[in-house]
């Protein structure tokens, strides 16, 4: 499945530009004003639309809504909502993550087996 990391804004224009929409014709695509369609692309808040809206520009684009990072963190959070004792085990695995040696930590490991 393809996905994104990129913040919500970022994203949409991303695709915006990638099949050669300007903001109006995106816009009427979607059904929805000119100036919302600027303001998800352009705005200071890094938020994305409701769920309902992420789906209807997912679909626009043939993708799915999962594609925007928001939504599958949306899906997640809800998730761990509904099964309150999983968040033990992220907080766990968020410690293991954190603990993992990153690339530079190998190359100054290396570099240190070297001298």
């Amino acid at each position: 499945m393809k996905k994104t990391y990129k913040n919500f804004g970022e994203a949409l224009d991303s695709l915006r530009v990638e099949h050669d929409l300007s903001y109006e014709r995106l816009s009427l695509g979607l059904g929805i004003a000119n100036s919302y369609v600027y303001n998800m692309i352009n705005r200071r808040t890094k938020s994305a639309p409701s769920n309902n809206l992420v789906e209807k520009i997912a679909k626009f684009f043939r993708l799915e809504p999962e594609y925007f990072y928001e939504f599958r963190l949306r899906k997640m959070l809800e998730f761990v909502d509904k099964n309150r004792k999983f968040l033990d085990f992220c907080e766990d695995e968020a410690k293991n993550w954190s603990k993992r040696p990153t690339p530079s930590d190998k190359k100054k490991e290396a570099e240190k087996v070297e001298v």
